[in-house]
């Protein structure tokens, strides 16, 4: 097991006005602490792998087959590929979100 960083050590880095995050890799594994505010949304498919716990918040997220609502506690996982394409929303409020993107 390598310990590469903490995230307290991890600078804040801005994805857009809406989000924020830290990212730390490890052996392969892409693990990043999100914040996204009120009206944030992705306006691409995404079609990565990830696991994630809400830790805070309420997520829309969009999956081919429908909406789900992630609220705190809450775990995703998704899988690599297109079957598995999804978008994340913030309708209200902050959403602090904990990803694992495993190696793809």
């Amino acid at each position: 097991m390598q310990l590469t960083s903490k995230f307290d050590e991890a600078p804040w880095q801005r994805a857009s006005d809406l989000a924020r995050f830290k990212r730390i890799e490890s052996e392969g594994y892409v693990i990043r602490l999100l914040q996204l505010d009120a009206g944030f949304e992705e306006s691409d498919w995404c079609d990565k792998a990830h696991i994630g716990y809400v830790v805070e918040g309420e997520l829309q997220v969009t999956f081919q087959d429908g909406v789900r609502t992630l609220c705190a506690g809450d775990v995703l996982t998704t899988l690599h590929g297109p079957a598995s394409a999804h978008r994340g929303a913030v309708n209200h409020g902050t959403v602090t979100l904990f990803l694992v993107d495993p190696p793809q």
